[in-house]
């Protein structure tokens, strides 16, 4: 069964913080219409060309037609067990 990694969606309004490799969505309609990793931009004309995840094309998203959305797995952040203090002494063990 595979481990699902939990997700923070960000609504991206300027093209020029994407990078290679970086995962989106494009959404029209509230519908996701694309889902892929970035290849490349051009903030200027306000496009991003994606990798789509279905079918593997290559694909042109307008930022004036699709609301595109970045996809960025959260690392949970967790102490090590054998480094936490010992609750009676307060010291670690």
């Amino acid at each position: 069964m595979p481990l699902l990694t939990p997700t923070e969606i960000t609504r991206i309004r300027d093209l020029g913080v994407l990078r290679r490799g970086d995962e989106i969505e494009a959404h029209l309609r509230n519908e996701i219409h694309y889902r892929g990793k970035v290849e490349d931009t051009a903030p200027g004309l306000g496009v991003v060309w994606i990798r789509d995840e279905s079918d593997g094309q290559r694909a042109i998203l307008h930022a004036d037609e699709y609301a595109i959305w970045q996809i960025r797995a959260v690392v949970p952040v967790s102490v090590p067990t054998d480094s936490a203090p010992d609750p009676a002494t307060g010291l670690a063990a």
